[in-house]
């Protein structure tokens, strides 16, 4: 089979769209295992859009999307598109981020949404009418995200809509309001669910203004319980990689509460980021230390970055 890509994992948020396995830079051995493997898994997929190279096919376990030429698309039966795809582009979005509310209990020092108690929820019909036409489209993945996601009161009937029309839902919140719901629930309606966390207990309060860490900690460990896909988002600040023994303790950390999908983010410019912005964004060596960092991490604790 032609494969041409692999992107492994589930797109949690608007920055993620799954880790890429290189094939060109691994050697012929390890190559022609990884081809091998995912040609088996290809006979089982649950969702395929055709393009203009053959075909995005999505497989569910493990979680990925495997682009494949157009032989290869044919002899897995795929049918074409009505709308032949572009040339040089994708037909569509493989998956689409969507912001369900600006409402959240707290004002974290760093929120680029300005999201607060007072924040405004989505228009709910306008909401639906865009889930129709993106699954029209043949979009793979939704992330939910906000403000604060479990608080909003329709997150557990979007989740189910966006699941009858065929595309796996995801979710990005800070744990706040898990107590409203069945944490096995969740674990059933999600493909995965990310937890924000800008670090350890202090590192948290001086990144977000608040001491919140127990409460998404707690979130962490009671959704892996419950068997939910865990992931967790970090938005790197000056101060989280001022000391390497503190990001590997915070990583240590995860790995032992069932972590193995770690999202690391950019300070952004905007809402109430935007008052300190020059204080915590990453210096330039800190952003020239990140590559190494990932592959010591990624070595050392099995998380995929």
């Amino acid at each position: 089979m032609g494969i041409l890509e692999i992107r492994r994992g589930r797109a949690p948020n608007c920055s993620s769209g799954g880790s890429v396995i290189g094939l060109a830079l691994m050697s012929a051995t390890a190559a022609s295992a990884i081809f091998t493997y995912w040609s088996h898994k290809l006979l089982s997929w649950k969702g395929a859009r055709r393009e203009k190279f053959g075909a995005i096919i999505e497989v569910t376990e493990p979680p990925a999307r495997v682009y494949v030429d157009e032989e290869t698309a044919k002899q897995l039966a795929i049918p074409p598109t009505l709308v032949a795809p572009p040339a040089k582009a994708l037909s569509a979005p493989t998956e689409v981020h969507v912001n369900l509310t600006n409402k959240c209990p707290v004002q974290c020092d760093g929120c680029y949404l300005n999201a607060s108690p007072k924040g405004k929820d989505a228009n709910w019909e306008s909401l639906i009418e865009h889930i129709d036409q993106l699954a029209d489209m043949g979009v793979f993945e939704i992330a939910i995200g906000g403000g604060e996601t479990l608080l909003h009161p329709k997150i557990i009937k979007l989740a189910q809509y966006i699941r009858s029309k065929g595309m796996t839902a995801n979710l990005t919140c800070s744990g706040f309001g898990l107590q409203n719901h069945d944490p096995k629930q969740l674990a059933s309606l999600f493909g995965q669910i990310n937890i924000s966390l800008d670090g350890m207990s202090e590192q948290y309060a001086r990144t977000r203004g608040w001491k919140g860490f127990k409460i998404g900690f707690s979130s962490l460990q009671t959704l892996v319980a419950a068997g939910a896909q865990v992931g967790v988002n970090t938005v790197l600040t000056r101060d989280l990689l001022n000391s390497k023994a503190d990001l590997f303790d915070f990583a240590y950390l995860l790995k032992k509460s069932g972590i193995t999908d770690w999202q690391w983010l950019r300070y952004k410019p905007q809402g109430r980021a935007k008052q300190d912005y020059h204080k915590k964004n990453l210096t330039k060596e800190q952003i020239e230390s990140l590559y190494p960092l990932t592959v010591e991490i990624e070595k050392r604790f099995g998380i995929t970055l």
